[in-house]
């Protein structure tokens, strides 16, 4: 049995219940707050609503899917929430990789209120 990283966002039409059906489609272990994130990459566009769901899965390969992840505030700070304790494979721990980001990527994460469950 693997666990899995999955990083979820929506900035299209009801974020909210975009992530609600992306968490009631699966089996997870853990979940993290909801934050609402600016959109990276300069094209204007709506804030995000992003989350970690952990899941267990025998046929997962985690690694693969987080290759890019060690840059990503978006999926770094939700995931240090939902587990303090986190190691990316080859990066480190994910707290230290939090505290690593550039203050304008951090101060675009921000927590809300909403929950998933």
């Amino acid at each position: 049995m693997s666990r899995a990283v999955l990083s979820i966002g929506s900035n299209l039409g009801d974020r909210l219940a975009h992530l609600r059906s992306v968490v009631a489609a699966l089996h997870p272990v853990a979940i993290s707050p909801v934050y609402e994130t600016a959109p990276w990459g300069g094209v204007e566009q709506d804030d995000y609503l992003n989350a970690i769901v952990l899941v267990d899965d025998p046929g997962t390969d985690a690694y693969g899917w987080l290759a890019r992840a060690h840059e990503r505030a978006f999926v770094l700070v939700p995931w240090a929430d939902a587990d303090p304790d986190a190691v990316l494979p080859g990066q480190g721990r994910v707290a230290e990789l939090v505290a690593g980001l550039a203050p304008v990527d951090r101060s675009g994460v921000r927590r809300t209120d909403l929950e998933l469950r």
